[in-house]
């Protein structure tokens, strides 16, 4: 039996049992998480349906209210329209008539232009009206102390300044009015809906009925959706007629609101409802912090828009109920699947567990060991041959692996002693002048590469510079690179022009050359004083110039073929001006070719804009942030060695 040490063990027991009974898990969540998204989006389809139709049926219960109240005040105009004589008694009979006949009009009165009624004599406008006391008490039957009656005119003498008046009178049509307090009935919230009263062709005045706004209520049914407390009407002009806030009612519309309760969606929505649109819409934070449903519906007969609203959780407890229920059963299931499982695992596992104890000692370097067999021919038999055979090839490859770290090491130490000699034949000391500044770098892709930078001075206005690249990696481009370096600046130091240590190089390295390797190199004599570069450039890739301002161009021509492969051409010598502040950049195609692992390279382009961006700076800092960069875009793992030279021409 093993007895660990680490805390963290986990036997292979716990292994199998978590690799079963987690996949059970998943997907008996996954069951439970698509059970209870189709019962909720059944839920919310069904219920966003069943509260549009309600929104629209309570909103029809107004606008029968509402039209009923039309009718009777359209139904008085056409008969005050007729030739024959009333009495003032008779108006006042015909209204109680009306107010008592239809329960949704709170008063009914006729108001009439001046010697309309009776000429000669100040206007006529008699108001009956319910007692609200009245209306109140317990009996609440009507009878003769049930209404009251009063004159318009006497009470409130410019009525016809009022918009119930006016608007008929221009319009000739009749006219519902925004809500408002009304003097007449004790500041109580009335909307009042007037039509013209016409005899051939002459107004006569207006007949006016007033719904009071506080009756509305009266006709929303307890039921398990809308209440008392969770419904809003809304005027044409978006003013809150009613809502269970009494604030809110006719001193805010619904974009005041909207700025007030730091609410914008609501702007959008009223807008909806104004237009006479009805909808269910999901809105947080509203009756608390949960989501809740908003349903709302037109009422044509006057413009305004019915709205509610209801908890989501009321809407969803039907459904947490049917997958309590079907969670229960699923929980039940999985915790009898889990103990059979830890059963029949405890089993299989045994015999594993019993050859595990022999393990450590492979551990500890001891791979002379060599197990019985114990468990049969199966399958656990099969790994105690296979354990024995890895503990012999364990032995041998050991072994092998001690012989060729030895002679590895021994190589990285000739290898790293070949790139220290190598870098010591590259100048490291960069010269420090007034009139130009100056920086080289150069990273093997190896130990040792085959790129290589050379600079020196020439008598005092002359400095020679060189950038090269030999083909191929590895020893065998270092060597070459060390035969074409030396030779180069054994002639270059002697004064000769470029193009003539180009053919000497050339011509002694085809001597020499039996492995068909060859170099690309740009050679160049650089007049301090005169800002003028003489250059030869055999097949190297063009240096770059760029200005201060971030212009970029490339520097001269290629003169001739790369050294190494043919003498039957002689290279040539070309001259070009470095102005002031300008920067020339010569580099190797180890940076334009640099690459991914998925193969996409730097390429030229990425190369030249990224020195436009960084044309600021010091020649030794681009150097710097272009190296990282294109390491860091190769992963860190060089396909090529990277060689640059940069100098700026400062006076």
């Amino acid at each position: 039996m093993i007895v660990p040490n680490n805390p963290k063990f986990r036997s292979i027991r716990w292994k199998l049992f978590i690799a079963v009974s987690l996949p059970l898990f998943i997907v008996a969540f996954l069951i439970l998480g698509t059970v209870f998204y189709d019962f909720r989006k059944g839920a919310f389809e069904g219920m966003s349906h069943y509260l549009e139709e309600l929104a629209t049926l309570y909103a029809e219960k107004f606008d029968a209210n509402f039209s009923s109240a039309v009718r009777s005040a359209e139904t008085a105009a056409v008969f005050l329209s007729g030739d024959g004589a009333i009495s003032k008694e008779d108006l006042y009979r015909f209204l109680r008539n009306t107010v008592e006949k239809n329960p949704a009009i709170y008063g009914a009165s006729v108001a009439f232009e001046r010697n309309a009624f009776e000429p000669g004599r100040k206007p006529l406008a008699p108001y009956v009206h319910k007692n609200i006391l009245w209306a109140t008490g317990p009996s609440q039957k009507g009878g003769e102390d049930s209404l009251l009656e009063n004159d318009i005119s006497q009470e409130y003498p410019g009525y016809r300044n009022s918009e119930w008046y006016r608007s008929p009178k221009k319009t000739g049509k009749g006219h519902w009015t925004e809500p408002y307090f009304d003097i007449r009935t004790g500041n109580a919230l009335i909307c009042s809906y007037s039509v013209p009263i016409f005899n051939l062709g002459k107004f006569q005045g207006v007949v006016l009925v007033d719904i009071r706004v506080q009756d509305l209520r009266k006709l929303i049914n307890e039921s398990s959706f809308v209440r008392e407390n969770t419904f809003a009407i809304l005027s044409r002009e978006g003013r809150f007629i009613s809502h269970p806030d009494p604030k809110l009612n006719i001193q805010e519309t619904v974009s005041s609101a909207a700025i007030k309760y730091h609410r914008p969606e609501l702007v959008m929505l009223g807008h909806k409802m104004m237009a006479g649109e009805k909808g269910v819409v999901f809105m947080k934070g509203v009756l608390d912090s949960r989501r809740a449903i908003l349903f709302y519906a037109p009422i044509p007969s006057t413009g305004w828009s019915f709205a509610s609203i209801i908890s989501e959780s009321e809407v969803m407890l039907p459904v947490f109920k049917k997958l309590a229920k079907f969670g229960l059963s699923m929980v039940a299931g999985f915790i009898l699947i889990v103990a059979m499982l830890f059963r029949l695992s405890s089993k299989i596992t045994k015999p594993v567990t019993d050859l595990a104890a022999a393990i450590p000692n492979i551990g500890k370097g001891d791979f002379n060991i060599v197990l019985k067999e114990r468990f049969g021919r199966d399958e656990l038999s099969e790994l105690t041959d296979s354990f024995n055979k890895m503990a012999h090839d364990l032995q041998t490859y050991t072994d092998a692996l001690v012989r060729e770290t030895g002679a590895r090491q021994r190589m990285e130490g000739e290898l790293q002693l070949a790139r220290n000699i190598q870098m010591s034949l590259l100048p490291k000391a960069f010269p420090e002048v007034k009139d130009f500044d100056f920086f080289a770098e150069n990273q093997p892709a190896y130990y040792v590469a085959g790129d290589f930078y050379d600079f020196f001075f020439v008598g005092k206005e002359t400095f020679v510079f060189s950038i090269a690249d030999v083909s191929g990696k590895g020893i065998s481009a270092a060597m070459f690179m060390v035969m074409a370096h030396t030779l180069l600046r054994k002639l270059a130091a002697s004064g000769r022009p470029p193009a003539e240590v180009m053919d000497e190089i050339n011509r002694f390295l085809l001597e020499k050359n039996e492995t068909g390797m060859f170099i690309t190199m740009f050679l160049g004599y650089y007049d301090i004083k005169k800002g003028t570069i003489r250059y030869a450039n055999a097949g190297h890739p063009q240096p770059f110039c760029m200005s201060n301002d971030g212009n970029l161009r490339k520097f001269g021509v290629v003169t001739g073929a790369p050294l190494g492969i043919s003498d039957s051409f002689e290279y040539e010598e070309k001259k070009e001006g470095l102005g002031i502040n300008e920067t020339l950049v010569l580099y190797t195609d180890g940076f334009t070719e640099a690459r991914t692992s998925s193969g996409e390279f730097f390429n030229e382009k990425r190369f030249q804009d990224f020195v436009k961006e960084q044309s600021h700076m010091s020649p030794k800092r681009l150097s710097e942030i272009l190296f990282q960069r294109v390491t860091r875009f190769q992963q860190e793992k060089l396909a090529d060695d990277l060689t640059l030279l940069t100098i700026r021409r400062l006076h």
